[in-house]
């Protein structure tokens, strides 16, 4: 195993310390790699770039191989504690960081994934860069930072939502309001028992069907004013964690009986469904309140206290063929409902008038 040594500045920040080095831009690759984000077996979530898009990496790539190219953006990079900083002396900010060249990389791409992809396949020999890096072996620390870098950017919105729960840093207030939704999104959709098992389409998992978006919506209207709200009062206080378990629990005896009753259209993608369209998500979340609230205060819910209220319900729902028959001669045919507020309000007051 070699060691490159880069003439680096040392900067704090706070309780923080950043390095500034300059390296060309075609050897990033060789010391840094770009870790993207995936669920394992278990459902926990690993690395945390975006995917790279093709397209965007050849404009870059040509723009940077022509004659006045400039890249005044630095990279990012986190590397980890096998990389150290050498002062020239005790007291100095100058020096050098010693960064070990091996297949195991100690460093990863915080911010500059398609610019450094870009730089790779250049013709130049030598196209110099500025690096930000920092050093930690906390990956939370990693998975902040790129929040934090990214956050104003436009990134998907699905991996910086999925990131969310995951990290315990303090973020911008449209994100904090995702934390528990996401929470909840991750637990659904990962585990093989669950009604939404492999259903919700997140970054790691973009073949399902149900988007995190939608359920995101769905959770915050229970989080902020339903019965998810009885499982955070604590932690609005600042006492208790959130009863994550609790609230699975609701959400898997609910949702598990509307995917026995409807279980063709559960099948379904929103395209051929009003089922696990937005409308109908949102709409049946309201459903599920009401429930709650004619069943009663229970430790404990399970899909039968829901089946026989979801099966009447059943009888009145046209999510696929067919119409809605919405009263005063308002008829709509089933795929006609779009993801609109006011189809939205149409059929969620269609929905609780049935039960």
């Amino acid at each position: 195993m070699s060691t490159v040594r880069y003439p680096a500045l040392q900067i704090k920040q706070g309780n923080k310390t950043i390095y500034t080095f300059k390296a060309n831009g075609k050897n990033v690759l060789d010391f840094a790699s770009i870790s993207r984000i995936k669920r394992m077996e278990d459902g926990t979530l690993e690395g945390y770039q975006r995917i790279t898009v093709s397209k965007h990496v050849e404009e870059i790539t040509n723009y940077l191989d022509s004659d006045n190219a400039i890249l005044t953006n630095s990279i990012v990079i986190c590397f980890d504690s096998n990389v150290t900083f050498e002062p020239i002396d005790a007291t100095s900010g100058f020096g050098y960081l010693n960064i070990p060249i091996s297949e195991e990389k100690n460093g990863w791409i915080v911010d500059g994934q398609q610019r450094v992809t870009a730089l790779s396949k250049i013709t130049k020999e030598n196209f110099e860069v500025v690096i930000n890096a920092f050093i930690t072996n906390d990956a939370h620390e990693q998975k902040e930072q790129f929040i934090l870098v990214n956050n104003t950017k436009p990134l998907p919105k699905s991996l910086i939502y999925e990131l969310i729960p995951d990290v315990d840093v303090e973020v911008p207030k449209s994100l904090a309001e995702k934390r528990i939704p996401m929470l909840l999104i991750q637990e659904l959709n990962s585990r093989k028992d669950s009604p939404f098992y492999q259903k919700i389409k997140t970054h790691t998992n973009p073949d399902g069907i149900i988007k995190d978006n939608t359920l995101i919506k769905a959770f915050n209207h229970s989080l902020q004013d339903g019965v998810l709200f009885n499982y955070t009062a604590n932690i609005i206080t600042g006492n208790a964690e959130a009863d994550i378990e609790g609230m699975v629990s609701i959400l898997y005896a609910y949702w598990g009986a509307v995917a026995q009753v409807f279980n063709d259209d559960w099948k379904l993608d929103p395209k051929k469904t009003r089922l696990t369209h937005g409308a109908g998500i949102i709409g049946l979340s309201f459903v599920m309140e009401e429930l709650i609230h004619k069943i009663g205060e229970k430790d404990f819910y399970i899909t039968q206290d829901f089946l026989p209220y979801i099966e009447a319900l059943g009888k009145k729902c046209s999510w696929s063929n067919g119409k809605w028959d919405f009263g005063n001669g308002m008829l709509r045919d089933a795929l006609d409902i779009q993801n609109v507020n006011k189809d939205i309000s149409m059929l969620t007051h269609y929905l609780m008038s049935q039960i």
